[in-house]
């Protein structure tokens, strides 16, 4: 049992990690967000602080997975990770390395999990600088993110 469990978390982490499917919202919708812009699923929304205008991108890989983004990074060479919100019905996230519990229901369990490896160019010390910033302001999007059961 214990490996099916931890080939599930692989699955399941090998597709966080590699997706290529984005959702990118058109430039008429920008331009309606209101003052902080948001993303999120139908169980997770997530305010940004305006201190992240214009530098975040997200992927939705499934229903209850928001995957956020430095966005130069991640165009430059597929790096920027954030951080990764995520709903779980099951005990499977405490196979993740680097986690915390946001909240618990009776229903599920919401998480971020964090970035185990650099996500930044070094070399690149504006993109480095931007990345580092935004990493350092994730307690006050925590602060921002409502979970929906």
């Amino acid at each position: 049992m214990a490996y099916k469990h931890r080939f599930l978390f692989f699955v399941l982490l090998v597709c966080i990690l590699f997706t290529s499917c984005r959702t990118v919202p058109a430039e008429d919708d920008i331009s309606k967000m209101p003052k902080y812009q948001s993303c999120g699923t139908g169980k997770i929304h997530i305010e940004f602080p305006e201190s992240w205008n214009n530098k975040w991108d997200f992927i939705v890989p499934y229903d209850n997975v928001v995957q956020l983004y430095h966005a130069e990074s991640y165009e430059k060479w597929g790096g920027g990770h954030l951080c990764t919100f995520a709903r779980f019905t099951d005990d499977i996230y405490k196979e993740c390395p680097s986690y915390e519990i946001l909240k618990e229901t009776d229903e599920a369990v919401y998480v971020i999990i964090y970035p185990t490896d650099v996500q930044f160019d070094p070399e690149d010390e504006q993109s480095t600088k931007e990345y580092l910033e935004m990493y350092n302001s994730i307690d006050e999007v925590i602060e921002r993110v409502r979970f929906i059961n």
